[in-house]
């Protein structure tokens, strides 16, 4: 056999490196895919919960009612004076977040910062969920932890 069949064609260690480093490389891709889902979705809930306290904070600042209203047709909410009613600002869900389930449409502060009633979202991104809630008693606001979510459809078992 001469020198030159030999360099025509790739050794069975030069195909094993080849498909190893390409594995790596695809594996990273769809890594930081869902890192990037993952962040959406964790700066889209720091976003409503800051908007939640500022409503909070407007309705114990006038003494009236502040308040946000959900709209999740159309992936968004609309942070609220409610005397008179005026919307202040509409906050459109970004980079592809849903607003997938809302334990009510809106939410309103009295001039004590209490909300009117407790309150619950989901917001998700591609496998990913998160829920933001206040309560009633105290006006906490929480961002709860992310989840995956086994059927892209349902958020995910308890709270």
């Amino acid at each position: 056999m001469s020198l030159r069949n030999r360099e025509r064609g790739f050794t069975l260690i030069e195909l094993a490196v080849v498909l190893a480093v390409m594995a790596i490389m695809t594996g990273g891709v769809f890594g930081s895919l869902r890192a990037v889902d993952r962040r959406a979705l964790n700066d889209a809930s720091r976003m409503l919960a800051a908007d939640l306290r500022y409503a909070q904070r407007m309705a114990i600042t006038e003494g009236r009612r502040w308040g946000i209203l959900f709209d999740a047709e159309n992936g968004c909410y609309h942070v609220r004076h409610m005397n008179p009613q005026r919307t202040v600002k509409t906050v459109n869900l970004p980079n592809g977040v849903r607003m997938r389930e809302t334990t009510h449409a809106d939410l309103y502060y009295l001039p004590r910062g209490t909300g009117t009633h407790g309150f619950g979202v989901w917001l998700s991104k591609g496998p990913y969920w998160q829920r933001t809630t206040a309560t009633v008693s105290g006006g906490r606001i929480e961002i709860k932890e992310m989840v995956l979510s086994t059927d892209g459809n349902k958020p995910p078992d308890g709270d």
